[in-house]
């Protein structure tokens, strides 16, 4: 007998999530879903006993999980990319160990509009924000899409379709016309989630569900969220995030057949270099903004949100002196 394979993959990475991996599992176990999925969760040799939990799990409940045990440290990014590689899914779904999903019908309720919709790529719902023991974080707001449909707009203004816990997607690993080459490319301390909301965006709608249904858990003393990282590493500079989004403007000049992603991706690039000029960052000079500006093609679109976005500036930043 042919084995069937799973509708949806759900793919979770995790290390140092001690505390945490036992109600992330439980999140997925709980799903009441009329379809086959599977579970592939990523070890990366953590120094606690988020591996003993897992093997515990195993035990368990047998035949649900795909436990990976890495034999040496690959980092975030490299865990949660060759997990998505192994994936049989029509669809992912992703969820970092110290995150979980709060509504049984979650994965049910993305998979039924996917599959009803297919000129959609991907369905996100919004999330609520929680400190390490669990308590929700009212003062912190995810920027997180509150209309129906996230567009390229959205992801101008710096809004993502939600976070990471609560997209499900096509699974565009599995179809070769899609290069998602940039995802190697980028530095692991840049925020992998803002390039895959562009390449989704730019390859399909994308639908924004407004109720939540998965809890974000805002660590920044632990784990591999990307507040710990940048706690552990320090803050991303304004040269780093020039970096990232030049490489992402090449991306869309290679692989992207969109203009409105490429003018968009253009805006934020140039932008950045601006913005990293007039407020003095190290290493932003003015041949930083003129190579930008040789690089993109949609200048005077460009530059009508480059001079937009100055003059919403605050003062302070225009009159600042001291190199940062």
């Amino acid at each position: 007998m042919v084995k069937k394979e799973p509708l949806v993959s759900v793919i979770v990475p995790t290390y140092g999530h001690e505390n945490y991996i036992k109600q992330a599992l439980d999140s997925i176990l709980m799903q009441e879903v009329n379809f086959d999925y599977e579970i592939l969760v990523g070890e990366d040799c953590s120094p606690d006993n988020t591996r003993k939990i897992l093997k515990e799990y195993e035990k368990l409940h047998p035949n649900k999980f795909v436990m990976i045990y890495r034999d040496k440290n690959m980092g975030a990014r490299k865990n949660s990319q060759d997990l998505l590689h192994r994936a049989k899914g029509k669809y992912l779904a992703s969820l970092e160990g110290d995150d979980f999903w709060t509504d049984s019908n979650k994965l049910q309720r993305q998979v039924d509009f996917l599959e009803k919709n297919p000129e959609v790529i991907a369905a996100a719902h919004n999330v609520i924000i929680i400190d390490k023991f669990g308590k929700e974080m009212n003062d912190k707001k995810y920027p997180e899409c509150k209309d129906n449909w996230y567009t390229l707009k959205h992801y101008k203004k710096g809004i993502l379709p939600g976070q990471t816990a609560s997209i499900v997607r096509r699974n565009i690993y599995k179809n070769k016309s899609y290069d998602l080459s940039i995802m190697n490319k980028i530095s692991p301390k840049m925020p992998g989630d803002r390039v895959s909301a562009f390449l989704l965006v730019s390859h399909g709608k994308f639908y924004c569900f407004q109720e939540p249904m998965s809890a974000y858990r805002y660590v920044s003393d632990s784990g591999t969220s990307f507040s710990a990282a940048q706690k552990k590493d320090g803050i991303v500079n304004s040269l780093s995030l020039v970096e990232y989004y030049s490489a992402i403007t090449k991306h869309a000049h290679q692989h992207i057949d969109n203009s409105e992603s490429i003018a968009t991706i253009e805006c934020i690039y140039l932008w950045r270099c601006v913005l990293g000029l007039i407020t003095r960052y190290e290493g932003i000079t003015v041949k930083t903004v003129k190579i930008a500006f040789c690089e993109i093609r949609n200048k005077k679109n460009a530059i009508v949100y480059v001079a937009t976005n100055i003059l919403k500036l605050p003062i302070k930043y225009l009159i600042k002196k001291k190199s940062r």
